[in-house]
């Protein structure tokens, strides 16, 4: 008798994930055709106006699919379950699986490690090959000549702190490593005072030394005050704490090397709220993925209705991502913990969907 419920479950489990594999393939297939379809006339014209080979068209639109996976994928995820689950319901499947002694919360938690490990696979999609297209559907771009000149890559108001020094950067340019206002203060032991103090209105700034114009060192401990036309200071690897924060966008970098520059900055003393709230962020993304889940469960739990139910999901699609996006922005201006702001998404819907969960449970 034990054995023949075992092998009822295991026979559900099968049909649940064959049947949400098959509505997954339909609706993240529609998705990707819908998005790039959208995608393709909004820059139709400029591929015509710069005379595109077509190969490097259809190169675009390749590499893009992979962006599109990684962005979409927790909504077209928790639309597939409302649909599998509203067909369930409309047929009546629910009430035979719990009459036919299914207990309902197995299902649940199978469901729950089921959306677990999507969640593991779209991580590691996204952070890998997902990067990867980014950077190239964006070198594909930038190369069309869309972008007549590239934004300078720039860092203003920059404090950071290498060895016994602490400096301060006012203006730096991160392609030709030109520094304007720059004051760097040598500490002793204790970091408790100043020994040196160095100021210049322009610097070099490489990986070995900054290099300062036209300087005035001031000496507080023999008060004395002299201006030197050119002096080279010796850092080692002071221009990598600028490379590793602006050479690319943080969204570019992946999950593990953006903790080794989390790491790394923070030996220095430099402020990493920003780039923390980055990296909880893209583990919150996809583990959304399991919240969502919950709370398709709970929404075709009270209805059999599909067109409303897509309804309410999309909505509910909406009004988290916007909780998403408004939870990163606190978190990367200091406002909330990193933490908190990437995950607090995450943590409200989980909550209602398990508080619901254990109300229909009871």
């Amino acid at each position: 008798m034990v054995l023949k419920k075992i092998f009822k479950v295991k026979l559900l489990y099968l049909y649940i994930t064959g049947n949400n594999l098959y509505y997954l393939f339909f609706c993240l297939t529609s998705c990707i055709f819908i998005y790039l379809l959208i995608d393709l006339f909004d820059r139709l014209d400029n591929f015509l106006n710069k005379s595109t080979p077509f190969d490097i068209i259809v190169s675009y639109f390749l590499w893009k699919i992979p962006v599109i996976i990684s962005q979409i994928f927790p909504m077209v995820f928790f639309l597939t379950f409302i649909i599998q689950f509203s067909l369930m319901k409309k047929n009546r499947e629910w009430e035979a699986l719990e009459g036919g002694g299914i207990f309902w919360g197995n299902i649940v938690i199978f469901i729950f490690i089921y959306s677990i490990m999507f969640s593991f696979l779209q991580m590691f999609f996204s952070q890998y090959l997902g990067i990867q297209a980014q950077i190239k559907t964006e070198f594909i771009w930038d190369n069309l000549g869309k972008r007549n000149t590239k934004q300078k890559q720039t860092i203003k108001n920059f404090w950071f702190r290498k060895e016994e020094y602490i400096g301060h950067i006012n203006y730096l340019n991160i392609k030709n490593h030109m520094a304007e206002k720059v004051s760097i203060y040598k500490m002793d032991r204790d970091f408790t005072k100043i020994k040196m103090a160095i100021y210049a209105k322009r610097a070099k700034i490489s990986n070995e030394y900054i290099k300062f114009i036209n300087a005035t060192i001031c000496n507080p401990e023999k008060f004395r005050i002299k201006h030197q036309q050119f002096l080279k200071l010796h850092i080692k690897n002071i221009d990598s704490i600028f490379e590793m924060t602006l050479s690319q966008k943080l969204e570019d970098v992946p999950l593990w090397k953006l903790k080794g520059i989390i790491r790394e900055l923070k030996q220095t003393g430099t402020n990493v709220e920003e780039i923390l709230t980055v990296w909880y962020g893209k583990i919150a993304y996809s583990f959304s993925i399991v919240c969502l889940t919950l709370f398709a469960i709970i929404l075709t739990r009270k209805s059999k209705n599909l067109p409303l139910n897509l309804a309410v999901g999309l909505c509910v699609s909406f009004v988290f991502y916007g909780l998403f996006v408004f939870g990163s922005i606190l978190g990367k201006h200091g406002i909330l913990p990193p933490f908190i702001g990437a995950w607090g998404g995450n943590f409200i819907f989980g909550c209602v969907a398990l508080y619901y969960l254990f109300i229909a449970r009871n």
